[in-house]
């Protein structure tokens, strides 16, 4: 859980801006734009975006669209573009520090020390070690103290298509927020590739979720 010191939220306007920079979908119902929005197979293009961004505010934006995006990306692809993205998080560790924080997985005591969950095999998000990384050097810069340092090795993480069983609760829930928000009707603002995205993510994830449980079976 991220403290709420951190928390820090996306505009309209700056979703609208980004929207129409990126030409991805930007609707008002879009309860968590970044994963509707996300593309996997824009990583690159979104993190070019990300690299010339002029202010705050779009920066923040771009970054929570690349990593939505990373994460579902191939190891390849994510392994590639990482550098990239990490040197953003470094150079601004303030700003997206929610970010930082949220990826990372993990939650704060009583007393103010931030301890990283214990990851099962197949835990955690794509990018969590590769973030875990990131934390380690700018948890100073953004006034967090860490219990200790994670107990696996720093590397590409868990498979993305074995997502663990707390990782598929978190993304169940944010999926049925987002379906109880869509418009019922046909004509809506341009719904109907973005509905058709959101088909093919909910296929995608019911599908990892599924595999994942037959092997745990």
């Amino acid at each position: 859980m991220v403290p709420e010191r951190y928390w820090r939220h996306i505009g309209p306007a700056t979703r609208e801006r980004i929207a129409a920079l990126a030409n991805i979908a930007g609707d008002d119902w879009m309860q968590d734009w970044p994963l509707e929005a996300s593309d996997p197979a824009r990583v690159f293009e979104f993190v070019e975006l990300l690299a010339a961004a002029e202010s705050d505010e779009d920066r923040f934006a771009l970054m929570q669209l690349v990593l939505y995006s990373v994460d579902l990306a191939d190891p390849a692809i994510r392994q590639s573009a990482w550098p990239m993205i990490s040197a953003q998080l470094e150079r601004s560790p303030a700003l997206h520090a929610q970010e930082i924080i949220y990826w990372s997985l993990g939650d704060e005591t009583d007393d103010g020390v931030w301890v990283m969950e214990e990851l099962s095999e197949h835990g955690g998000f794509a990018v969590t070690y590769l973030m875990r990384d990131v934390l380690i050097r700018v948890a100073a810069d953004i006034g967090l103290r860490l219990a200790r340092m994670p107990d696996k090795k720093m590397g590409d993480g868990p498979p993305s298509r074995c997502p663990g069983k707390r990782w598929r609760a978190r993304m169940a829930s944010r999926l049925a927020r987002i379906f109880a928000s869509l418009p019922t009707t046909r004509d809506a603002a341009a719904g109907g590739g973005a509905r058709r995205r959101r088909r093919k993510y909910d296929q995608r994830r019911t599908m990892r979720a599924s595999s994942t449980a037959l092997v745990e079976e």
